[in-house]
């Protein structure tokens, strides 16, 4: 069983974030299209393909569950809940709700 499309887009946001360090703006253009812009001047589009698989139009890389249902990315990256219900990366990169709502990534 895995994740959905919107919890693969979600790890996205997080690894834009966190690894680019700029705070970004996404938005659902009149396509259904999740892009992005950065205030460092990058922009993106994640864009979901017919085996559904998300790609990220900046990068080039693409994120889809693997046989475990964890999310791995082309790049060999992998991110997992772990028992807590947090988002967790094979890199180090842990991300929880703050007692605001706001997801806090470290």
């Amino acid at each position: 069983m895995g994740y959905s499309h919107k919890a693969i887009i979600l790890v996205l946001l997080l690894l834009d974030i966190n690894l680019v360090g700029a705070s970004c703006t996404y938005r659902k253009n009149a396509f259904g299209i999740s892009e992005y812009k950065c205030e460092n001047g990058m922009q993106g589009r994640l864009e979901i393909n017919a085996f559904g698989m998300v790609r990220d139009t900046r990068t080039g890389i693409r994120y889809g569950n693997n046989a475990f249902g964890n999310i791995q990315g082309s790049d060999g990256s992998h991110w997992y809940k772990n028992a807590f219900g947090n988002w967790q990366s094979d890199e180090g990169i842990y991300c929880r709700k703050n007692a605001f709502g706001y997801l806090v990534c470290e």
